[in-house]
């Protein structure tokens, strides 16, 4: 075979080796992730913000990592005018964690949250696996959480609260949405909605469910209570809206001496 002809083809496969077996570079590609409260709007820094972490779902490897910061978006938008299918339901001012990836080929992430921070014994875990392509963002509204709940913050009580047999002790807990949107009466969010109530323990022995009322201030509940007996009791603060499944819970305890 001529010399010059075996030169040829090996500078082909040389050119083709090169052109198929080179390094891809990769590109940057951006991520929105965002977490709105059912029934309500996002949420952002007024409610302590959402802890956010992105993983390769493989490796395990963390790609990036953060808060989503940021205002609980168009009010009107959210809540009083029907979304068509397609049409973006956040502004710039919506909260939000933006990461940009450097990939190189097809990956699945794996999203994890964990908020809002200022919720109390009331925060949500939510995880969620995506494809990100090379190029390809997602953002716009980007990958919207829906986290269901109320945050449930006990006011009175405070915890261990030492008080007398027969001595009337005052019950409060502050509900709101998990975005931080308030309850207020005759509001969107209209406090006769929702069964707020405290659930009074000793040991496992479930005492007396007592209703608990709004107050004049946006969110805070209240009613009282008056221990028959000495013990060491649980309170239990709960918020329902069966028509939504959105519930919250949270803890206090008194000590009657």
């Amino acid at each position: 075979m001529p010399k010059v002809f075996m030169c040829r083809v090996m500078l082909c496969l040389s050119i083709l080796l090169c052109a198929f077996g080179g390094t891809v570079a990769a590109q940057e590609t951006t991520l929105i992730v965002r977490a709105k409260a059912n029934d309500a709007k996002f949420i952002g820094t007024g409610i302590g913000g959402v802890q956010v972490s992105v993983s390769h779902a493989n490796s395990g490897a963390v790609l990036a990592q953060g808060l989503i910061r940021g205002g609980t978006g168009d009010t009107a938008v959210l809540m009083e005018k029907p979304s068509a299918r397609g049409e973006r339901i956040s502004d710039e001012s919506a909260a939000a964690f933006k990461a940009v990836l450097d990939i190189d080929e097809p990956t699945l992430l794996n999203i994890r949250m964990h908020g809002p921070l200022g919720g109390g014994s009331t925060v949500v875990d939510a995880s969620q696996s995506v494809w990100l392509l090379p190029g390809k963002d997602i953002d716009g509204d980007g990958i919207v959480f829906n986290l269901y709940g109320f945050a449930v913050i006990p006011l009175a009580p405070y915890a261990n609260t030492k008080i007398d047999p027969q001595e009337r002790v005052t019950l409060s807990a502050y509900v709101t949405m998990l975005c931080g949107c308030p309850i207020t009466q005759g509001g969107i969010w209209d406090a006769a909605k929702y069964t707020v109530e405290a659930q009074i323990w000793d040991e496992d022995t479930l005492l007396e469910r007592v209703s608990m009322q709004p107050e004049d201030g946006a969110g805070v509940f209240s009613a009282s209570y008056v221990p028959r007996a000495s013990g060491n009791y649980r309170i239990i603060f709960t918020a329902a809206d069966s028509t939504t499944h959105n519930y919250g819970v949270a803890y206090t305890g008194i000590a009657v001496k």
